[in-house]
């Protein structure tokens, strides 16, 4: 599809508005998590002194944790199939196909008749911030 400038420029106005809007929206998150924050500081030392009181006890459990998920999934691999018991399940996946694109599409002009297995999805778009632009830009 050939863009027209006033097209492109109509979409450029859109994606200030959409910046202008993000950014009073960015503004006010913050007021509110400023006053949020105020709120709470009281609380704060009190909760901080509540997560050391657990934290090595945490991270033991958590560590134990850890190296019995990489036990179980070491297992299961070398197992071959899915295993549940209780709570928990290690689901085992055969791993994934993948093609080399590039070259299939050479193989192809040679051999169109495998055109007829290649299957495209629509067009999508994304909208990302660009790094160091700045927010009303």
């Amino acid at each position: 599809m050939v863009m027209t400038d006033n097209r492109e420029e109509e979409i450029k106005m859109y994606l200030v508005t959409l910046a202008g809007t993000e950014s009073r929206k960015d503004e006010l998150e913050a007021q509110m998590q400023d006053e949020i924050d105020e709120l709470y500081a009281p609380l704060r030392e009190k909760e901080q002194l509540i997560r050391e009181k657990y934290s090595d006890a945490l991270s033991a459990l958590s560590a134990r944790s850890s190296a019995l998920r990489n036990k179980v999934k070491q297992e299961v691999l070398e197992y071959g199939a899915t295993v549940k018991h209780g709570r928990y399940q290690a689901v085992w996946n055969r791993g994934r196909v993948s093609w080399n694109t590039k070259g299939l599409v050479g193989y192809a002009a040679a051999h169109p008749e495998i055109l007829q297995f290649r299957k495209q999805g629509r067009p999508s778009v994304s909208i990302r911030v660009i790094k160091g632009s700045k927010s009303n830009e």
